[in-house]
């Protein structure tokens, strides 16, 4: 999303459907829910699972568009860098379950 955004790369539908544990939690309280949630496939979301699928999915994005995709290893290289930083959270994975209760 930040790439769509910033840069207006036309990411796949999957990419631009993403909702983060900040927008559910904002909807719970907006609703008076309650919220409890998880997320899995950490592999897909740091480290080398996630460099990965980004350089497919930013490759050819960037192709379709007729946009330079030369620096895309430079920016794949210092995300592989920068996820060594990462710690297990409960909010670090590639998917998750949302579970909503009445309050």
């Amino acid at each position: 999303m930040t790439l769509q955004t910033l840069f207006d790369v036309p990411m796949s539908l999957t990419d631009k459907h993403f909702i983060s544990p900040v927008d559910m939690q904002e909807w719970a309280e907006k609703l008076n829910l309650g919220l409890t949630w998880h997320t899995f496939r950490q592999e897909q979301a740091v480290g080398e699972g996630m460099v990965f699928d980004m350089k497919k999915r930013l490759t050819n994005a960037l192709r379709d568009a007729n946009l330079d995709n030369s620096k895309v290893d430079l920016l794949l290289e210092w995300l592989l860098k920068a996820s060594v930083h990462e710690v297990d959270s409960k909010s670090n994975g590639a998917k998750a379950l949302y579970n909503f209760t009445k309050s």
